[in-house]
């Protein structure tokens, strides 16, 4: 019993053991997890950051690229503006200055719509476009009474100041163009910053699950194996304590039927004298080896006792047939 609960308490020390380096290798591999999901998370974050970012920067290229095409709507209109301008101081007629009081009403729509974001420009621009219409009737004006001199005259002022706004619409257009090409460049360059920690951290994450698997199948693993110890120490221990409860009902009937015979025995002996003496005892010993002195208080007591115990257990297990 005792050597086997010590094997069984050293394989359960054994199987503590490697239980133990489980867990600390799989809490190793958890603690490693933990921080390549928190380098993935940091990653993420800063991904979110440069989308937002890039977010803005794509809200800013739409804000651009309606005010550019405001700016060239308003170069188009204009250019009709002039068109029928000229026109009307050639042909003087009705149609023409009815085109251009048109040009002029889709140039003021956008004019008032660019004021809000370029009104130093929209300020500088419309003393001239005014002063384009008053100057050309003048010489409309001047050509139908027949003065060409005063229409020519008239028609070069009106030109310099059709210049004058077509360089400043020019300008506007061109700047907006250019800040417009300049944010989807930032938002592509965004974008493209954001792909690189994203994907990083998607390969990162990937990496993490096998051995976040590892380190669950090792915990399994582990607790498997303090089960099995469980159980195998429970065994051991209903073993042991059966051992002990049978040898101690083995003590127990051994105590109850030598002591009477054995106790009769060296009363006799006693009796007889043969105290201190010396007694050859044959029939005790294995047949064929040669007879040895006993101390006889001791041994004859122990043989004979013997002897009376084996023909009363004899004895009571053959009364019950007998009768």
């Amino acid at each position: 019993s005792s050597f086997y609960m010590r094997s069984q308490i050293v394989a359960g020390s054994e199987a503590l053991q490697i239980s133990v380096q489980t867990l600390k290798t799989g809490t190793t591999a958890l603690r490693s997890n933990s921080e390549t999901l928190q380098a993935g998370s940091r990653a993420l974050q800063s991904n979110n950051e440069t989308i937002k970012d890039g977010n803005t920067t794509l809200q800013e290229d739409q804000i651009l690229s309606s005010r550019l095409e405001l700016a060239v709507q308003a170069q188009n209109a204009f250019g009709d503006l002039k068109y029928w301008l000229t026109d009307l101081a050639v042909s003087w007629l009705n149609e023409s200055e009815e085109n251009a009081d048109t040009a002029n009403e889709r140039l003021a729509a956008h004019l008032e719509l660019i004021a809000a974001f370029a009104p130093k420009r929209v300020e500088f621009v419309l003393p001239l476009i005014e002063t384009v219409n008053e100057v050309t009737l003048e010489a409309v004006d001047a050509y139908v009474d027949e003065n060409r001199v005063l229409g020519n005259s008239l028609l070069a002022k009106a030109r310099d100041s059709m210049l004058a706004v077509d360089t400043n619409l020019a300008e506007l257009a061109s700047e907006l163009r250019q800040r417009a090409e300049q944010a989807k460049k930032s938002a592509l360059a965004n974008a493209e910053a954001a792909l690189a920690p994203a994907a990083k951290a998607v390969s990162d994450a990937e990496a993490a699950i096998e051995p976040a698997q590892n380190a669950v199948r090792a915990a399994g693993k582990a607790v498997a194996t303090g089960e099995a110890f469980v159980a195998r120490a429970n065994r051991a221990t209903q073993i042991s304590i059966g051992l002990i409860m049978g040898a101690i009902a083995l003590a127990v009937a051994l105590i109850r039927v030598l002591p009477s015979p054995i106790n009769a025995k060296r009363r006799s002996a006693s009796n007889s004298g043969t105290k201190g003496t010396s007694f050859q005892i044959h029939d005790a010993l294995p047949v064929g080896s040669r007879p040895q002195t006993w101390n006889a208080p001791i041994w004859v007591a122990v043989v004979s006792g013997s002897r009376t115990w084996a023909s009363h257990t004899a004895k009571s297990s053959a009364s019950p047939r007998s009768e």
